[in-house]
């Protein structure tokens, strides 16, 4: 854990955020706001290499930063453009089924 800057963006609750979600490596972790790619960093060291991140944003200038700033964990991380609203579309295109290990927070 610990408090990751990028290019003069520190990512806001970082450490709570880990905690909450308890990522284990091998795990598919989603990221629906992945903005600047910050938490979704922090996640990725978390599942390894055996892991995977899906980051979703409505932002390209956010994805390009967020693309770049992962790139170092290559294959693990798959970006797309839309909205965290088009989570089941996105889930469909990639041929995911994650309804067994998501676990939602109100």
């Amino acid at each position: 854990m610990g408090n990751l800057s990028h290019q003069g963006h520190t990512p806001v609750l970082l450490d709570e955020t880990l905690i909450l979600l308890n990522a284990h490596p091998g795990d598919t972790v989603l990221d629906v706001t992945v903005g600047l790619g910050g938490h979704a960093e922090a996640l990725l060291q978390e599942v390894g290499s055996t892991g995977t991140l899906i980051g979703i944003d409505a932002d390209a200038k956010n994805l390009t930063v967020a693309r770049e700033r992962l790139s170092s964990f290559g294959n693990c991380v798959q970006l797309l453009q839309g909205n965290f609203h088009d989570l089941p579309d996105v889930l469909l295109l990639l041929r995911r089924d994650l309804t067994s290990s998501l676990q939602i927070w109100d």
